[in-house]
Protein backbone atom coordinates (compact mmCIF):
# COMPACT_ATOMS: atom_id res chain seq x y z
CA UNK A 1 0.00 0.00 0.00
CA UNK A 2 2.90 2.32 0.75
CA UNK A 3 4.46 1.81 -2.70
CA UNK A 4 1.03 2.12 -4.31
CA UNK A 5 0.55 5.45 -2.54
CA UNK A 6 3.93 6.67 -3.78
CA UNK A 7 3.06 5.64 -7.34
CA UNK A 8 -0.37 7.29 -7.25
CA UNK A 9 0.76 10.58 -5.72
CA UNK A 10 3.70 10.77 -8.12
CA UNK A 11 1.44 10.14 -11.10
CA UNK A 12 -1.11 12.75 -10.02
CA UNK A 13 1.52 15.35 -9.18
CA UNK A 14 3.43 14.66 -12.38
CA UNK A 15 0.37 15.02 -14.60
CA UNK A 16 -0.66 18.22 -12.83
CA UNK A 17 2.73 19.92 -13.10
CA UNK A 18 4.00 18.60 -16.46
CA UNK A 19 2.17 21.19 -18.64
CA UNK A 20 3.56 24.05 -16.54
CA UNK A 21 7.06 22.55 -16.63
CA UNK A 22 6.83 22.31 -20.41
CA UNK A 23 5.57 25.89 -20.67
CA UNK A 24 8.26 27.46 -18.50
CA UNK A 25 11.23 25.15 -19.06
CA UNK A 26 10.36 23.30 -22.31
CA UNK A 27 11.21 19.97 -20.75
CA UNK A 28 9.63 17.45 -18.42
CA UNK A 29 11.10 14.51 -16.53
CA UNK A 30 9.64 11.19 -17.68
CA UNK A 31 11.05 8.96 -14.95
CA UNK A 32 9.63 10.76 -11.95
CA UNK A 33 7.88 7.61 -10.74
CA UNK A 34 11.14 5.66 -10.73
CA UNK A 35 12.95 8.45 -8.88
CA UNK A 36 10.23 8.74 -6.26
CA UNK A 37 10.00 4.99 -5.64
CA UNK A 38 13.68 5.07 -4.74
CA UNK A 39 13.86 8.46 -3.01
CA UNK A 40 10.60 8.72 -1.05
CA UNK A 41 11.29 5.72 1.23
CA UNK A 42 14.72 7.15 2.05
CA UNK A 43 13.09 10.48 2.88
CA UNK A 44 10.34 8.93 4.99
CA UNK A 45 12.29 6.23 6.83
CA UNK A 46 15.75 7.82 7.09
CA UNK A 47 15.96 11.58 6.53
CA UNK A 48 12.85 12.68 8.44
CA UNK A 49 13.35 10.44 11.52
CA UNK A 50 16.92 11.67 11.94
CA UNK A 51 15.71 15.25 11.44
CA UNK A 52 13.29 14.77 14.34
CA UNK A 53 16.03 13.23 16.45
CA UNK A 54 18.27 16.18 15.69
CA UNK A 55 15.57 18.59 16.87
CA UNK A 56 15.07 16.61 20.07
CA UNK A 57 18.82 16.41 20.75
CA UNK A 58 19.52 20.05 19.88
CA UNK A 59 18.79 21.47 23.39
CA UNK A 60 21.39 19.06 24.78
CA UNK A 61 24.01 19.85 22.14
CA UNK A 62 23.85 16.30 20.75
CA UNK A 63 22.37 17.05 17.32
CA UNK A 64 25.65 16.44 15.44
CA UNK A 65 25.29 12.68 14.94
CA UNK A 66 21.63 12.76 13.80
CA UNK A 67 22.45 15.57 11.38
CA UNK A 68 25.36 13.59 9.94
CA UNK A 69 23.09 10.59 9.43
CA UNK A 70 20.46 12.87 7.87
CA UNK A 71 23.13 14.22 5.51
CA UNK A 72 23.93 10.71 4.30
CA UNK A 73 20.28 10.23 3.40
CA UNK A 74 20.19 13.54 1.52
CA UNK A 75 23.29 12.53 -0.41
CA UNK A 76 21.53 9.29 -1.33
CA UNK A 77 18.50 11.18 -2.66
CA UNK A 78 20.75 13.47 -4.71
CA UNK A 79 22.59 10.45 -6.13
CA UNK A 80 19.27 8.88 -7.12
CA UNK A 81 18.22 12.09 -8.86
CA UNK A 82 21.48 12.23 -10.80
CA UNK A 83 21.22 8.57 -11.79
CA UNK A 84 17.64 8.85 -13.02
CA UNK A 85 18.35 12.11 -14.85
CA UNK A 86 21.25 10.48 -16.72
CA UNK A 87 19.13 7.59 -18.04
CA UNK A 88 18.45 7.61 -21.81
CA UNK A 89 15.22 9.42 -22.62
CA UNK A 90 14.80 10.75 -19.08
CA UNK A 91 13.86 14.22 -20.32
CA UNK A 92 11.33 15.14 -23.00
CA UNK A 93 11.92 18.40 -24.87
CA UNK A 94 9.20 20.44 -26.54
CA UNK A 95 9.24 23.81 -28.36
CA UNK A 96 7.80 26.79 -26.50
CA UNK A 97 4.03 26.67 -26.50
CA UNK A 98 1.65 29.60 -26.40
CA UNK A 99 -0.31 30.59 -23.31
CA UNK A 100 -3.64 29.57 -24.78
CA UNK A 101 -2.48 25.95 -25.06
CA UNK A 102 -1.47 25.94 -21.40
CA UNK A 103 -4.76 27.60 -20.48
CA UNK A 104 -6.70 24.97 -22.42
CA UNK A 105 -4.96 22.17 -20.53
CA UNK A 106 -5.46 23.92 -17.19
CA UNK A 107 -9.17 24.51 -17.81
CA UNK A 108 -9.62 20.86 -18.80
CA UNK A 109 -7.90 19.78 -15.59
CA UNK A 110 -10.03 22.09 -13.47
CA UNK A 111 -13.16 20.73 -15.16
CA UNK A 112 -12.14 17.14 -14.36
CA UNK A 113 -11.43 18.03 -10.73
CA UNK A 114 -14.56 20.10 -10.00
CA UNK A 115 -17.28 17.86 -11.40
CA UNK A 116 -18.12 14.53 -9.76
CA UNK A 117 -20.42 12.86 -12.28
CA UNK A 118 -19.65 11.48 -15.71
CA UNK A 119 -19.73 15.00 -17.20
CA UNK A 120 -16.32 15.52 -15.60
CA UNK A 121 -14.69 13.43 -18.33
CA UNK A 122 -15.54 16.09 -20.91
CA UNK A 123 -12.54 17.96 -19.53
CA UNK A 124 -10.31 15.36 -21.17
CA UNK A 125 -11.34 16.65 -24.62
CA UNK A 126 -9.57 20.06 -24.50
CA UNK A 127 -6.55 18.42 -22.86
CA UNK A 128 -6.33 15.88 -25.69
CA UNK A 129 -6.69 18.61 -28.34
CA UNK A 130 -3.88 20.64 -26.77
CA UNK A 131 -1.61 17.60 -26.55
CA UNK A 132 -2.19 16.82 -30.23
CA UNK A 133 -1.33 20.38 -31.25
CA UNK A 134 1.84 20.61 -29.14
CA UNK A 135 4.25 18.71 -31.44
CA UNK A 136 3.24 20.87 -34.40
CA UNK A 137 4.12 24.19 -32.78
CA UNK A 138 6.08 26.53 -35.09
CA UNK A 139 9.76 27.05 -34.35
CA UNK A 140 11.56 30.26 -35.36
CA UNK A 141 14.22 30.14 -38.06
CA UNK A 142 16.18 33.23 -36.96
CA UNK A 143 16.83 34.52 -33.44
CA UNK A 144 18.09 38.05 -32.69
CA UNK A 145 18.87 39.26 -29.17
CA UNK A 146 17.93 42.74 -28.01
CA UNK A 147 21.59 43.76 -27.79
CA UNK A 148 22.39 42.49 -31.28
CA UNK A 149 25.31 40.56 -29.84
CA UNK A 150 23.74 37.15 -30.46
CA UNK A 151 22.19 36.02 -33.75
CA UNK A 152 21.39 32.38 -34.48
CA UNK A 153 19.82 30.41 -37.32
CA UNK A 154 17.98 27.13 -36.95
CA UNK A 155 19.11 24.48 -39.39
CA UNK A 156 16.88 21.81 -40.90
CA UNK A 157 17.93 19.12 -38.41
CA UNK A 158 17.16 21.42 -35.48
CA UNK A 159 20.66 22.59 -34.55
CA UNK A 160 21.31 26.28 -33.98
CA UNK A 161 24.02 27.91 -36.07
CA UNK A 162 25.51 30.79 -34.11
CA UNK A 163 26.10 33.54 -36.66
CA UNK A 164 27.19 36.17 -34.16
CA UNK A 165 28.20 36.12 -30.52
CA UNK A 166 29.32 33.47 -28.08
CA UNK A 167 27.52 30.62 -26.42
CA UNK A 168 25.92 31.67 -23.15
CA UNK A 169 22.63 32.06 -21.34
CA UNK A 170 20.84 33.58 -24.32
CA UNK A 171 21.83 30.73 -26.65
CA UNK A 172 20.95 28.12 -24.03
CA UNK A 173 17.53 29.71 -23.66
CA UNK A 174 16.99 29.72 -27.43
CA UNK A 175 17.89 26.03 -27.58
CA UNK A 176 15.53 25.24 -24.74
CA UNK A 177 12.70 27.28 -26.27
CA UNK A 178 13.12 25.46 -29.58
CA UNK A 179 12.71 22.10 -27.84
CA UNK A 180 16.33 21.18 -28.43
CA UNK A 181 19.05 19.69 -26.28
CA UNK A 182 21.59 22.22 -25.11
CA UNK A 183 24.50 20.65 -26.98
CA UNK A 184 22.95 21.07 -30.44
CA UNK A 185 24.57 24.38 -31.32
CA UNK A 186 27.21 25.11 -33.94
CA UNK A 187 29.48 27.78 -32.51
CA UNK A 188 32.18 27.63 -35.19
CA UNK A 189 32.93 26.36 -38.69
CA UNK A 190 30.51 28.66 -40.53
CA UNK A 191 31.09 26.75 -43.76
CA UNK A 192 29.41 23.69 -42.22
CA UNK A 193 26.06 25.41 -41.85
CA UNK A 194 23.58 24.59 -44.59
CA UNK A 195 21.92 27.39 -46.55
CA UNK A 196 24.12 29.98 -44.80
CA UNK A 197 26.86 31.98 -46.51
CA UNK A 198 29.05 34.32 -44.47
CA UNK A 199 31.93 36.69 -44.98
CA UNK A 200 33.50 39.30 -42.76
CA UNK A 201 30.62 41.73 -43.28
CA UNK A 202 27.39 39.73 -43.15
CA UNK A 203 25.66 36.36 -43.52
CA UNK A 204 22.98 35.35 -46.01
CA UNK A 205 20.34 32.79 -45.05
CA UNK A 206 17.89 31.29 -47.55
CA UNK A 207 14.84 29.14 -46.83
CA UNK A 208 11.48 28.58 -48.56
CA UNK A 209 12.38 31.06 -51.26
CA UNK A 210 13.07 33.81 -48.72
CA UNK A 211 16.46 35.49 -48.28
CA UNK A 212 17.52 37.14 -45.02
CA UNK A 213 20.67 39.20 -44.65
CA UNK A 214 22.30 39.41 -41.22
CA UNK A 215 24.83 42.22 -41.38
CA UNK A 216 27.05 44.03 -38.90
CA UNK A 217 29.24 46.20 -41.13
CA UNK A 218 28.24 49.35 -43.07
CA UNK A 219 30.01 48.13 -46.21
CA UNK A 220 27.37 45.40 -46.64
CA UNK A 221 24.33 47.68 -46.46
CA UNK A 222 24.01 48.70 -50.11
CA UNK A 223 24.47 45.25 -51.63
CA UNK A 224 22.40 43.29 -49.10
CA UNK A 225 19.53 45.77 -49.01
CA UNK A 226 19.19 45.51 -52.78
CA UNK A 227 18.92 41.70 -52.80
CA UNK A 228 17.51 40.42 -49.49
CA UNK A 229 13.82 40.11 -48.65
CA UNK A 230 14.67 41.00 -45.06
CA UNK A 231 17.68 42.72 -43.49
CA UNK A 232 18.69 42.34 -39.85
CA UNK A 233 21.43 44.80 -38.91
CA UNK A 234 23.22 45.14 -35.59
CA UNK A 235 24.19 48.67 -36.63
CA UNK A 236 21.99 51.69 -37.39
CA UNK A 237 20.64 51.59 -40.96
CA UNK A 238 18.56 54.37 -42.44
CA UNK A 239 15.25 53.44 -44.03
CA UNK A 240 16.22 55.26 -47.18
CA UNK A 241 19.46 53.31 -47.44
CA UNK A 242 17.52 50.04 -47.28
CA UNK A 243 14.27 50.96 -49.02
CA UNK A 244 14.57 48.10 -51.55
CA UNK A 245 14.35 45.48 -48.81
CA UNK A 246 10.87 44.34 -47.86
CA UNK A 247 11.56 44.39 -44.13
CA UNK A 248 14.31 45.89 -41.98
CA UNK A 249 15.32 45.43 -38.35
CA UNK A 250 18.28 47.57 -37.32
CA UNK A 251 20.02 48.50 -34.07
CA UNK A 252 17.38 51.07 -33.13
CA UNK A 253 14.56 48.53 -33.58
CA UNK A 254 16.36 46.11 -31.28
CA UNK A 255 16.93 48.86 -28.73
CA UNK A 256 13.26 49.88 -28.77
CA UNK A 257 11.54 46.50 -29.06
CA UNK A 258 13.91 43.89 -27.60
CA UNK A 259 14.32 40.37 -28.92
CA UNK A 260 13.03 39.28 -32.31
CA UNK A 261 12.37 35.91 -33.89
CA UNK A 262 11.71 35.34 -37.59
CA UNK A 263 9.68 32.57 -39.24
CA UNK A 264 10.52 31.93 -42.90
CA UNK A 265 7.26 30.33 -43.98
CA UNK A 266 6.43 29.30 -47.56
CA UNK A 267 3.76 32.01 -47.65
CA UNK A 268 6.04 34.78 -46.43
CA UNK A 269 8.10 36.12 -43.57
CA UNK A 270 6.58 36.42 -40.10
CA UNK A 271 8.39 38.55 -37.54
CA UNK A 272 7.58 38.36 -33.84
CA UNK A 273 8.73 40.68 -31.12
CA UNK A 274 9.37 39.00 -27.78
CA UNK A 275 7.84 41.12 -25.07
CA UNK A 276 9.25 39.65 -21.85
CA UNK A 277 12.98 39.98 -21.31
CA UNK A 278 14.69 39.04 -18.05
CA UNK A 279 18.49 39.12 -17.99
CA UNK A 280 18.46 39.09 -21.79
CA UNK A 281 16.20 36.02 -21.77
CA UNK A 282 13.83 35.61 -24.75
CA UNK A 283 10.78 35.28 -22.51
CA UNK A 284 8.13 32.64 -21.98
CA UNK A 285 6.76 32.20 -25.51
CA UNK A 286 7.81 32.76 -29.10
CA UNK A 287 4.38 33.91 -30.26
CA UNK A 288 4.67 37.10 -28.23
CA UNK A 289 3.79 40.03 -30.48
CA UNK A 290 3.32 39.62 -34.24
CA UNK A 291 4.81 42.56 -36.13
CA UNK A 292 4.29 41.96 -39.81
CA UNK A 293 3.57 39.28 -42.37
CA UNK A 294 5.29 39.69 -45.72
CA UNK A 295 3.29 37.98 -48.44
Amino acid sequence: MYLAGVLLTTLVAGLATAPFALFHFNQVALYGILANILAVPITGFWIMPFAILAMIAMPFGLEGYPLQAMGLGIEGVVSIARYVQALPGAVYYLPAMSGWLLGTIALGGVWVCLWQRSVRYLGVVPIAIALVLMPGLPIPDVYISSSGKQIAIREAEGSLFLVKGRRGMVIETWLRRSGNKSQNVLVSAKASAKDVWCDGLACIFRKNGQQVSLLWHPAAIEEDCSKADMVVATIPVGRRACRNSTYLIDRFDLWRNGHYVVFLNPGGIVVNRLVATVFDDPGPVFQGCPIKVVA
